[in-house]
C-alpha cells in the first residue's frame, strides 16, 4: 500500500484489479476451449491424431495444428502469470481487510461517512465530535495503514 492512498481508494483499486484479472482468466479458458474444439477439428477433444485421415495428411492442416498448439501454450503461460497476479491481489486485499477490521467503532463510522462523501465538518456534526477530533480519527487510520504497509514491504 502506498502512503498517499486512502484505505478506501486502495480497496476499490484492488477490487477492480481482481475483477479484471478474473475476467482475463475466464477469457483465456474460453480461447483455449475454442482452439481445441474449432480450430483443431478434433471431434472428441485432444487425443491421438489419426494420420490416415486425408484432412490430417495435408501440410496445411499440420501447420494449423502446430500454430494452434503454440497459441495454446502461449495462453497457458499467460494464464499462469494471471493466476499468480490474482493470488498477489488477494493477499494485498487480505492485508487491507486486516487494517479495516482493526479499526475501532468510531473509526469505522467515520470511514463509512467519508465513503459516502461527507467532509470532515459534516462527519463531526453527524458523530457529535469536534472537527479536530475527526481529523485525529483520520490521522489514526492513516497511521494504522502506514504500519501495515511497512510490515508488508
Amino acid at each position: 500500500m502506498t502512503k498517499d492512498k486512502s484505505i478506501i481508494e486502495e480497496y476499490r483499486r484492488l477490487t477492480e484489479n481482481i475483477a479484471v484479472v478474473k475476467s482475463s482468466i475466464s477469457s483465456n479458458k474460453r480461447e483455449i476451449t475454442k482452439l481445441i474444439r474449432s480450430n483443431l477439428n478434433f471431434p472428441s477433444g485432444l487425443g491421438a491424431i489419426d494420420y490416415s485421415k486425408p484432412a490430417v495428411q495435408t501440410s496445411l492442416f499440420q501447420g494449423d495444428l502446430v500454430q494452434a498448439y503454440v497459441k495454446i501454450h502461449d495462453i497457458e503461460v499467460e494464464q499462469q502469470e494471471l493466476e499468480a497476479e490474482l493470488k498477489a491481489l488477494y493477499e494485498q486485499r487480505d492485508e487491507l481487510e486486516k487494517v479495516i477490521n482493526g479499526l475501532g467503532d468510531k473509526e469505522k463510522k467515520a470511514m463509512m461517512l467519508r465513503i459516502k462523501g461527507f467532509p470532515n465538518w459534516k462527519i463531526a456534526k453527524e458523530m457529535s465530535y469536534s472537527q479536530r477530533q475527526v481529523e485525529r480519527i483520520f490521522q489514526n487510520i492513516k497511521e494504522k495503514q502506514k504500519d501495515v504497509g511497512e510490515m508488508s514491504v
